[in-house]
C-alpha cells in the first residue's frame, strides 16, 4: 500500500472527476472517494437507492475526518489493502504506470 502523501500526490494529479474506490481489510464493504472540481464526496457504496455519502472541502478535511462505520482515513489508513481508480487502475499493483501516465514525481 501507499503512504497518504503518495496517495495525494495521486488524487491531486488526476484531473477530471476520478473515482478512488478504497479496499479495506477484513471488510467486504465498499467505499469511494470521489473528487469533485469544489469539493470530495466519501460514499459508502451500498445499492444506489441507499448511497450514503459525506461531503468535504478537501482531502485533508476529509482524512481528519470521522466517516461512515467510523472510519477515520488518519486513523484507518495502514487498514486499506488498495485504492483502485476509476475502476481501472491499481494504486498498489499500476503505481509506476499511474505515475508514468499522469506525470507525477
Amino acid at each position: 500500500m501507499i503512504d497518504f502523501e503518495s496517495f495525494k500526490k495521486i488524487y491531486e494529479s488526476i484531473p477530471g472527476e476520478p473515482e478512488f474506490e478504497l479496499c479495506f481489510k477484513n471488510t467486504n464493504d465498499t467505499y469511494m472517494i470521489i473528487k469533485y472540481p469544489d469539493d470530495i464526496s466519501f460514499q459508502k457504496c451500498c445499492d444506489k437507492e441507499h448511497r450514503k455519502e459525506i461531503i468535504c472541502s478537501s482531502l485533508d478535511e476529509l482524512y481528519n475526518s470521522i466517516l461512515y462505520d467510523d472510519i477515520c482515513l488518519k486513523r484507518d489508513w495502514n487498514n486499506i489493502n488498495d485504492i483502485i481508480i476509476d475502476a481501472a487502475w491499481s494504486v498498489v499493483d499500476d503505481k509506476d504506470e499511474i505515475k508514468r501516465i499522469f506525470n507525477i514525481k
